[in-house]
């Protein structure tokens, strides 16, 4: 499949990934060093959650990758124009299996470039199909 069969309306679901303790914290460690995400006594007695959680900025990287790794939009991808709407529903946690449900918003031509502006809607989803986060974006594919 190629970035171009990607068309208004199209549903697509990509791989799961199992989240590990280690990889919240190299990630925390190198993009969101807060304790909450890399230090299990400090969430054990001040997170809301009781425990160590993945940065919210790591569930975004997570779902795009995801996204990517999937092979659907092939090489056509050209540059990001925004994200939106970007909302953290749960927290993931380590042992969350997460895999993310892409819905295509709209492909459009752009008035300025040889290329179509596409708007993606992701929920990103725990392993009982728990949406822990959700956001819509766009960017610029090949025609």
């Amino acid at each position: 499949m190629s970035g171009r069969d990607i068309t208004a309306g199209r549903k697509f679901r990509t791989d799961k990934w199992r989240v590990e303790e280690t990889d919240i914290i190299e990630f925390a460690a190198k993009y969101d060093p807060q304790p909450i995400h890399m230090d299990a006594a400090f969430a054990a007695g001040n997170s809301l959650f009781g425990q160590i959680v993945a940065s919210g900025f790591m569930t975004l990287s997570v779902a795009w990758g995801l996204w990517v790794k999937s092979g659907i939009p092939g090489t056509d991808q050209r540059a990001g124009i925004s994200m939106d709407k970007v909302r953290w529903l749960k927290p993931v946690l380590a042992g969350d299996e997460l895999c993310a449900d892409v819905e295509v918003l709209s492909v459009r031509k752009s008035s300025k470039l040889d290329c179509n502006v596409t708007t993606l809607h992701f929920s990103l989803k725990n392993q009982r199909e728990e949406p822990v986060l959700e956001f819509t974006s766009t960017g610029l594919t090949a025609v």
